[in-house]
């Protein structure tokens, strides 16, 4: 793997993980699971087995395949919207115009979620979390310890922050 120069080559995952994590089980419904995204403005988490081991991750996507679909091809000159205006658009399409999710709400999210789980270690270098998110088109991976216990986890927004932050380290 290639070396990021100065400051970006001493990043590790630790260093870049969201600790305080938004856990899903794989018995909660997917109703929870879309309220508790719109309520944050978050687009997935992870989700836990019944003794707290990681088990999968669900996603938007996961819950309703033409709401990344639709977030994704944006019309040509469309203008940026805010994080509540995309979210009251996702609810919308989720509930259509409800209060609450008709098809599959009281299923599980162990039913849902994408058992394909792409984790680091704590340790992994930011090139290298970047390259595996790049190459596997992950929008998150998992962070665990030596133990495989879930420590956080790393979102490509999380990746941007640091390029900013070291960006203006080195400006200012």
């Amino acid at each position: 793997m290639n070396v990021l120069p100065g400051r970006l080559g001493t990043l590790l995952a630790r260093d870049l993980m969201t600790e305080k994590l938004v856990v899903l089980h794989e018995t909660d419904t997917i109703e929870d699971a879309a309220t508790l995204f719109r309520d944050l403005a978050i687009s997935g988490a992870p989700v836990v087995d019944s003794s707290g081991a990681p088990a999968g991750l669900l996603s938007v996507s996961d819950i309703i395949p033409a709401v990344a679909a639709r977030m994704s091809a944006a019309p040509q000159g469309a203008c940026p919207q805010s994080r509540e205006a995309e979210w009251a658009e996702i609810w919308g399409l989720l509930t259509g115009g409800t209060t609450r999710i008709a098809a599959g709400a009281s299923e599980q999210v162990g039913t849902w979620m994408s058992r394909r789980l792409i984790s680091v270690r704590e340790d992994t270098p930011l090139a290298d979390v970047a390259r595996i998110m790049c190459d596997g088109h992950w929008h998150r991976v998992t962070v665990v310890d030596t133990q495989g216990k879930l420590r956080g986890i790393v979102s490509t927004m999380d990746v941007l922050a640091a390029l900013v932050a070291v960006a203006d380290e080195t400006a200012g």
